[in-house]
């Protein structure tokens, strides 16, 4: 059985190979890696997307088109009581612009802070800005799995995003 788990892992591992993005797994060596794919599925979770059990215990997320709008009021807007608050929100099923079309997600500030990281870490160009504080980050997909059948739960969660 566990042969048969890793031969799905394995052919989904080598059809994404070939395409620009990143593998995020729960036993990366850098531990705020490592604890990235739990924490964006546990976040798109939470929003109501399900998950689909593509094999007995691997429990599957997909998610198209997330776009975060960030805007700095920092220069903008000086004497605003929101003055020194960015704005954040995300969006799924979204369009490549800003104050697009799309779905709005409840937890776009964290959200956006995952995005941020994971641009950090491994240098997936996710967020553009320009002048004026105004920044979008897109990710085109997000795709996590979760395996119930190992051992150790360190090794259960990976995340694909391109």
């Amino acid at each position: 059985m566990k042969a048969f788990i890793f031969g799905i892992l394995l052919l989904a591992n080598t059809a994404m190979a070939g395409e620009t993005g990143v593998w995020l797994k729960s036993n990366d060596e850098d531990s705020v890696v490592a604890r990235l794919p739990r924490l964006i599925m546990a976040t798109f979770v939470d929003q109501g997307f399900k998950q689909k059990e593509i094999s007995p215990g691997i429990f599957e997320l997909k998610v198209s088109n997330v776009r975060c709008d960030y805007l700095s009021r920092d220069a903008a807007y000086p004497d605003l009581p929101t003055g020194g608050l960015p704005s954040v929100k995300c969006y799924t099923d979204a369009v490549l612009e800003m104050n697009g079309k799309g779905t709005k997600i409840q937890e776009g500030r964290y959200l956006n802070e995952l995005f941020n990281t994971i641009q950090e870490k491994r240098d997936l160009p996710i967020t553009d800005c320009a002048m004026g504080g105004k920044c979008v980050s897109f990710v085109s997909t997000i795709q996590c799995w979760v395996d119930l059948n190992m051992e150790e739960m360190k090794d259960a969660y990976s995340c694909f995003l391109k």
